[in-house]
């Protein structure tokens, strides 16, 4: 199981105003509404977490540990039963300057077309990848 979809957007921090924070989480579960095939939807099991929010002004960006919470929230519904499945997150944010934009090395094709139109319309956006759980007998 691998679920993988981009938000549009700048991500809206744990402690922004409630209603901008609920508009960001109702677009992350549209999103994952959508990405996710119906039969695969709300698993049980331990998954993963990759977030990344790519961006152009990292000093309009939230602390990348705030972002998370309100995006795990949103998550659970279409992809997952309770957010204390996620037993492993990776957060990261990354400039969109000329030179980044196009230094990312293999990106799978949805992040590699969600990067063409970022950079064309100079928008923030988060991606967001759910994996299986991740080997706890090893570290990341």
């Amino acid at each position: 199981m691998v679920h993988q979809f981009t938000v549009d957007g700048t991500p809206k921090s744990l402690q922004a105003k409630p209603q901008s924070k609920k508009a960001w989480q109702d677009k992350i579960k549209a999103a994952a509404w959508e990405a996710v095939p119906e039969e695969l939807r709300v698993t049980h099991e331990e998954i993963a977490v990759v977030l990344v929010h790519f961006c152009f002004d990292e000093e309009d960006s939230g602390d990348v540990d705030n972002i998370v919470k309100p995006i795990l929230d949103a998550l659970a519904g279409p992809v997952f039963g309770d957010d204390r499945q996620v037993t492993q997150v990776l957060v990261r944010r990354t400039s969109l300057s000329a030179r980044m934009s196009t230094a990312i090395d293999e990106p799978p094709p949805l992040l590699a077309a969600a990067l063409q139109s970022a950079v064309v319309n100079r928008r923030d956006f988060v991606y967001i990848r759910v994996d299986e759980a991740p080997n706890h007998h090893r570290l990341p």
